[in-house]
C-alpha cells in the first residue's frame, strides 16, 4: 500500500472501533436479521445468538452447533423463572451497555444477570442495590445477597436491616420469607448474626 493509504487507514481505525461498538445497538432497533426468540411470561423477544453468546457463556453454551439442547434445533429459549420486564432490561443492557432508569436496577436483574452470567450487569446490580438500600427492598436484597454470595452486598444489607430490625421484621416481606421459605430466612438470620 502507499503511505498515503496507510495514513488513511491508520486514521480512521477510532472512527471504525467507535462505529462498531454501535453495531448492537443497531442490531437490537433491527429485528430483520434475528435468529433467535427469547419467550418470557408470553411475551417474545427477537435477538441475534451472536449477541447473546458474545455477552453471555451461558448463552453461548445453549447454541453451540453441537449442543444437545433444545435452543439450537429450535431457534427459541423460553425463560420461566424471569418476568418479561426483567427481560426486557436485561436485554436493552445485553445490546445498549447501559440501563434505560436506575428504578429498574432490582434484586431480578441481580439474578438474571448471574443466571446468565452477564458480569457487567452483575457488578452494576450489586454496587447499585448497596448504595440503595431501603425499607421497601432491604429484605429482598438480604436474600438475594445470600443466595449469590455476594459478601459485600449482604454485610451492606445486614447492617440495614439490623439496624431497622423494628421496623423491618414486622414488615409483608419478611413475613413471606419465613412462610415460603423459613430455612432462607434461618440461614439469613444466622449469618447476620454470626457478622
Amino acid at each position: 500500500w502507499p503511505a498515503a493509504s496507510r495514513e488513511l487507514v491508520l486514521t480512521d481505525v477510532p472512527i471504525l472501533v467507535e462505529e462498531f461498538s454501535k453495531l448492537p445497538a443497531l442490531l437490537f432497533a433491527d429485528k430483520e436479521l434475528c435468529d433467535v426468540k427469547i419467550i418470557c411470561n408470553g411475551k417474545t423477544f427477537e435477538c441475534h445468538k451472536l449477541v447473546l453468546s458474545c455477552r453471555s457463556d451461558v448463552f453461548k453454551t445453549m447454541f453451540k452447533n453441537d449442543s444437545d439442547m433444545a435452543e439450537t434445533n429450535t431457534g427459541e429459549v423460553e425463560i420461566k423463572d424471569f418476568d418479561d420486564e426483567t427481560m426486557k432490561t436485561f436485554l436493552h443492557f445485553i445490546y445498549n451497555d447501559k440501563i434505560v432508569d436506575e428504578k429498574l436496577i432490582d434484586t431480578r436483574l441481580l439474578h438474571i444477570s448471574e443466571k446468565y452470567n452477564v458480569r457487567e450487569l452483575f457488578l452494576l446490580c450489586r454496587s447499585h442495590l448497596e448504595k440503595n438500600l431501603s425499607f421497601k427492598n432491604a429484605i429482598d436484597v438480604l436474600v438475594s445477597a445470600h443466595l449469590t454470595n455476594q459478601k459485600s452486598l449482604f454485610d451492606a444489607a445486614s447492617k440495614f436491616v439490623w439496624h431497622n430490625r423494628g421496623h423491618l421484621m414486622k414488615t409483608e416481606s419478611w413475613k413471606e420469607l419465613k412462610e415460603t421459605n423459613p430455612k432462607v430466612a434461618n440461614d439469613v438470620l444466622t449469618s447476620m448474626l454470626n457478622l
